[in-house]
């Protein structure tokens, strides 16, 4: 091992120059996601910027033995340990985490590629062959702030915000096999040459090369975020539907309740006049018989609370009133807090659709063997939905295993729904049919 001393500074300098601009980049769209303080993650930050000096050094100290092996191992190396810490400080989905590693790696190899190649251009081959040179960083510093300006306010004003989107995961738990693919071919076009990365480097042609390689990945990796930002302002534009189904929902209450009132309001005095006659004939007995009469028919408070979150108690009240209106008997175990952790959206469109095609069963079913049963349960990461019901007609599975509608043509849209729920929360549904019972259960994984 041979490794002048002086050299040191100059290697370390050339690492901060390449690594602390990126690792900047890498921190900012989970910042608030990090699992430690802000002072405590920046000096944890620093280790694997001071781990790839020192792996650069080693790679220097080793050249002689070992070649363009030494650079390649260094650049394997250095990416693990930037993922380890990454992973470690950051509390967020690794598909996510592994797209923006991926593809501020492949923009370190460009600066690195195209950074030697400007330093041969202005100071000459002979200093752009000694590796991480006074030079070399100064080539360096320079290409950075042609590439990394625009690339920054990029990140401002599109990367940050569309990370920062609640998708979910599965979206990016393929994505990131974009950039890995870039990442492979850039490690391939380097090291798997026989010529050696630096003279390849030098080469102002394969330096251009690269560049329109790498500004054609980019453009991939922006259509990935277009994509996934227009699937988030999907999601959007579909909790503010299912807003106005909950306002529709706790409107029509409102309207039944009003019109509940303003009938007992009108009975009311009818019901006074007969009191009264008992009265004054003395007929206590039949006073008594008849208030026990009229206390029966008067209908079970509509309001009444179901559970602790508002958006789903009105749905269950509205759907309340419609069980008791097909004769069916609705029994109910529901344990959703005032935050449950998933969207009230949410929660609202899957027992909706569970519930209605409960309610329209039981109106096939009719009589006393009309009931709805409906199960929540709030665990610490996930929630479980059981609804069952009777069933005349047994809904019929395609080839795909989803239904066929039983009140139209076609597929039916509800389970399809609670379905795509479901896959949208990496959970489950499983549909059982025995017996002339119909159940669904389902289960959701709690985001991060």
């Amino acid at each position: 091992m041979n490794l002048p001393v002086e050299r040191l500074p100059a290697i370390l300098c050339y690492t901060v120059l390449g690594s602390v601009p990126l690792v900047a980049l890498a921190i900012w769209p989970f910042w608030e996601k990090r699992r430690l303080p802000g002072g405590i993650t920046a000096v944890l930050l620093a280790l694997p910027v001071l781990a790839q000096a020192y792996l650069r050094a080693l790679a220097v100290a080793y050249a002689d033995i070992c070649g363009q092996d030494a650079d390649a191992w260094c650049t394997i190396l250095t990416t693990a340990v930037y993922a380890a810490v990454y992973f470690l400080l950051v509390r967020a989905p690794v598909g996510k985490l592994l797209f923006t590693l991926l593809l501020l790696a492949n923009v370190a190899n460009l600066l690195v590629l195209d950074g030697k190649c400007l330093e041969g251009l202005l100071f000459g081959e002979t200093l752009a062959r000694q590796s991480y040179g006074w030079t070399a960083s100064a080539a360096l510093a320079m290409i950075s702030l042609v590439i990394l300006t625009p690339l920054a306010l990029y990140f401002r004003n599109h990367y940050v915000p569309t990370v920062r989107q609640p998708v979910g995961r599965k979206y990016w738990r393929y994505l990131w096999l974009v950039p890995a693919t870039f990442y492979l071919l850039w490690f391939c076009f380097c090291y798997g040459s026989v010529r050696s990365a630096l003279d390849i480097a030098l080469e102002p042609a394969s330096a251009g090369l690269t560049l329109l390689i790498d500004l054609g990945g980019f453009l991939i990796y922006h259509t990935v975020t277009l994509l996934v930002d227009e699937t988030a302002r999907n999601e959007q534009l579909m909790a503010r539907n299912y807003q106005l189904t909950i306002q529709s929902v706790q409107a029509e209450s409102m309207r039944r309740q009003i019109a509940a009132t303003r009938q007992a309001r009108h009975d009311l005095r009818h019901h006074i006049a007969v009191v009264d006659s008992y009265v004054t004939a003395g007929e206590y007995d039949k006073l008594h018989e008849y208030l026990c009469q009229y206390k029966a028919s008067l209908p079970m408070a509509g309001g009444a609370d179901i559970c602790a979150n508002s958006a789903v108690n009105a749905l269950l009240v509205c759907f309340r009133q419609q069980t008791e209106a097909c004769g069916a008997a609705l029994r109910v175990s529901v344990d959703i807090p005032v935050r449950p952790g998933i969207p009230d959206q949410t929660l609202v469109a899957l027992l909706s659709n569970l519930l209605e095609n409960a309610v329209d069963a039981c109106g096939l079913v009719g009589g006393n063997a009309a009931y709805i049963t409906v199960v929540v349960k709030n665990l610490d990461d996930a929630m479980f939905f059981r609804v069952e019901n009777p069933c005349v007609v047994t809904p019929v599975r395609d080839w795909d295993g989803t239904f066929f509608s039983t009140k139209h043509e076609g597929k039916g849209v509800g389970l399809a729904s609670v379905q795509a729920i479901a896959e949208q929360y990496e959970g489950m549904m499983t549909v059982e049919t025995d017996n002339g019972h119909f159940c669904v259960s389902v289960l959701l994984n709690k985001p991060e």
